[in-house]
C-alpha cells in the first residue's frame, strides 16, 4: 500500500500542470452548461412574462363604412373580457407626411393602466390632462430623431380631407 501512495505522489509531482489544467477545463465546460440551461429556462418563460406585463389586446376589430360598434355590446359576447373603445385620427409629422399610419386614441382609461402598459424606455407616460404631450415607440423617435421633450410639429387630417387629393400628396 505504500508503494501505491508512492507512486501516486511521484505521478502526481510530475503531471501536476496536466491536472490543473483538466480540472479547470472541466470547471468551465461545468459553468457554462449550467448557465446555458438556466439561460434556456429563463427563456422558455420570457414570452408569457411579457404577455403579462403588457397585457395586449388580442384582437383589433375595426368597422366598415363608418359603423359604429359599441365597446358595450362587444363586452356581452361570453368569452370577451373587456372591449375597449378607441377613436382614430390621421395625425402625422410635418417633415414626413408620407409613411405613417393612422393614430389611435384608447376612449377608456383602463390603457393603459390595465391594458396595452407597454414599457416606457425614456421620459414618462404623457400626461391625460395634457393634450400635446405623446408617447411614441423608439423606432418612430429614431425616424424621426425624436428625443424626450422634443417638440414635433404635426398635420392632422379631418374625415373630408381624406377625400380630397390633398391627402394623397
Amino acid at each position: 500500500m505504500a508503494m501505491v501512495v508512492q507512486l501516486l505522489r511521484s505521478d502526481l509531482r510530475r503531471q501536476w500542470r496536466s491536472l490543473a489544467a483538466l480540472t479547470v477545463l472541466v470547471a468551465i465546460v461545468v459553468t457554462a452548461v449550467l448557465a446555458t440551461t438556466a439561460g434556456a429556462r429563463r427563456s422558455r418563460t420570457a414570452f408569457d412574462r411579457y404577455l403579462d406585463k403588457v397585457n395586449p389586446s388580442d384582437a383589433i376589430l375595426l368597422a366598415q363604412g363608418g359603423e359604429l360598434i359599441l365597446p358595450s355590446l362587444l363586452a356581452d359576447i361570453e368569452g370577451i373580457q373587456a372591449a375597449i373603445g378607441y377613436r382614430w385620427f390621421l395625425i402625422v409629422p410635418e417633415a414626413d407626411r408620407q409613411g405613417f399610419y393612422p393614430t389611435f386614441v384608447p376612449d377608456d382609461p383602463r390603457i393603459p393602466d390595465d391594458y396595452q402598459r407597454y414599457p416606457l424606455v425614456a421620459g414618462q407616460m404623457p400626461d391625460p390632462q395634457e393634450p400635446l404631450e405623446v408617447a411614441i415607440g423608439e423606432r418612430t423617435a429614431r425616424r424621426l430623431g425624436a428625443g424626450v421633450g422634443s417638440l414635433i410639429p404635426m398635420v392632422s387630417y379631418a374625415p373630408a380631407d381624406f377625400e380630397t387629393d390633398e391627402f394623397d400628396n
